[in-house]
C-alpha cells in the first residue's frame, strides 16, 4: 500500500504546487506463511498507522508540534483550503517563502489569515491604480478645457469697471514701519498699477505678540487711504517664536472694493494656512476671496534644531497632537477642498490666491 505524506497546493490558473516529504510503503497487505506466526500482525500495522495518521491530524487542529509546543503561525481553527484555488502560482509562492520558522511549517496548507492578507494587499493595489487613474483622467480634462481669458497684460491701462488683483509670496515681511524697504515696494506697486485686491504668502509675522491695530493693511496704507485686511498666523504656537514665525498670509482690499465685506475668517484649525474675505456687488452676488500658503514637506523629515520652526514642522506637530492619519501636504489639500466644495455649493464665485512653499531655509531681515 502505498501512502503519501506531502501537501499539495492548486491554484487558480491551473498549477500543482507539492512541499514536503514523501514516504512510500511497500509493505504487502496480504501476509506470507511466514507472516502467520506473527499473531495479529496485519491489524496491529493497520491500527498504529490510523493512530499515527489521527495525531498528526490532531497536532496539526491544535496548532501543537511534538513535546507540546506551539507552531510558527499555527490556527486553532479548522482549516478550509476551498480559497486555495483563487491565489495565483506566485501568490502561493510568495507566502510559502515567506515562512523563516520551522521546516514543518512550510509544510502546512495556506492558512485563512495569509490568504486574507494577500487579498487585501492586492485590493490595496487596485484601489491605488484606480486613484491615480482618475486623477490622471482629471488632468487630462483640466488641460483640454477652454477657459475664456478675462482682461489683458497691458497693466498700464485699466478699465473703470475692472477689478485688479495681486499675489506674491513676500518671504517674510517686516515688522517695523521705518526703513521696511519691502513694505515700500507693496506700496508702489499697489498705486502704480492700481491694485484692489492683494495676498500675501509667507508673511512671516506673530500676530500675537502686536496689537489688533497693527496689520499688514497698517503697514501698507498711505495716509488717508481706506483699506483693510485679514491676517493668518499659527495661533497655537504663538509662544514658540518672537516676532517672527514661519508661514501665515494677509488678504487685503483696497478703495472701493473694501467696502462690499460681508465676512472675513481664517483657517479653521489655527494654523493660519489662509485668510478670506467675502464680498456682495450686486444683490446676492457673492465673491469669496482665499489667500492660502501650501507646505512644501510632508513632515517626515528628520527633525533637528534649525528646522522645528518650518511651516511643514508645524503642521505636523498639529496632525500628531490630534492623532491624524495624514501629511501635511495631504492635510492642507483636504481642508482647503472642502472648504472651498461648501462655498461653491451656496453659488459663490471664488478667486484664489494660491502659493506652495519653496522648501529653502528662509532668511527675514
Amino acid at each position: 500500500m502505498n501512502s503519501q505524506q506531502a501537501l499539495s497546493h492548486t491554484t487558480r490558473d491551473g498549477l500543482s504546487i507539492t512541499r514536503g516529504r514523501t514516504q512510500v510503503n511497500t509493505r504487502e497487505v496480504n501476509p506470507t506463511k511466514n507472516d502467520n506466526n506473527r499473531r495479529g500482525a496485519t491489524h496491529s500495522a493497520t491500527r498504529a498507522n490510523v493512530y499515527r495518521a489521527n495525531s498528526r491530524s490532531n497536532a496539526a487542529a491544535s496548532g501543537k508540534s511534538k513535546g507540546g509546543k506551539v507552531r510558527c503561525g499555527a490556527e486553532t481553527e479548522n482549516r478550509d483550503n476551498s480559497y486555495n484555488d483563487k491565489l495565483t502560482y506566485s501568490q502561493t509562492m510568495s507566502i510559502l517563502d515567506a515562512r523563516n520558522c520551522k521546516v514543518d511549517r512550510k509544510e502546512e496548507d495556506i492558512s485563512l489569515g495569509e490568504y486574507k492578507e494577500v487579498v487585501a494587499e492586492k485590493e490595496a493595489k487596485a484601489q491605488g491604480q484606480a486613484e491615480k487613474e482618475v486623477e490622471d483622467e482629471y488632468k487630462k480634462s483640466v488641460g483640454a478645457c477652454k477657459v475664456p481669458i478675462f482682461g489683458n497684460l497691458r497693466v498700464g491701462q485699466k478699465h473703470e469697471e475692472a477689478l485688479r488683483f495681486f499675489s506674491m509670496n513676500v518671504n517674510g515681511l517686516p515688522s517695523w514701519k521705518k526703513n521696511n524697504f519691502k513694505a515700500e515696494r507693496l506700496k508702489y506697486i499697489l498705486h502704480k498699477y492700481k491694485i484692489d485686491g492683494m495676498g500675501l504668502q509667507e508673511v512671516c509675522i506673530n500676530w500675537s505678540n502686536f496689537p489688533n491695530s497693527f496689520t499688514v493693511a497698517s503697514l501698507l496704507r498711505n495716509n488717508v487711504e481706506n483699506s483693510r485686511s485679514v491676517d493668518s498666523h499659527n495661533k497655537l504656537e504663538p509662544n514658540k517664536s518672537g516676532n517672527k514665525q514661519r508661514g501665515g498670509t494677509s488678504t487685503l482690499l483696497r478703495d472701493q472694493l473694501s467696502t462690499y465685506v460681508k465676512k472675513t475668517g481664517k483657517d479653521h484649525t489655527g494654523l493660519g494656512r489662509w485668510s478670506w474675505y467675502l464680498i456682495e456687488g450686486a444683490t446676492n452676488h457673492f465673491t469669496l476671496i482665499v489667500t492660502a500658503y501650501a507646505p512644501c514637506g510632508d513632515g517626515n523629515i528628520k527633525t533637528t534644531k534649525s528646522n522645528l520652526s518650518t511651516v511643514a514642522q508645524q503642521h505636523q506637530r498639529y496632525i500628531r497632537s490630534h492623532g491624524l492619519k495624514s501629511n501635511p501636504k495631504q492635510m492642507f489639500r483636504e481642508d482647503l477642498t472642502s472648504f472651498l466644495t461648501y462655498w461653491r455649493k451656496t453659488g459663490t464665485r471664488i478667486i484664489e490666491l494660491l502659493v506652495e512653499g519653496t522648501g529653502r531655509r528662509e532668511t527675514h531681515e
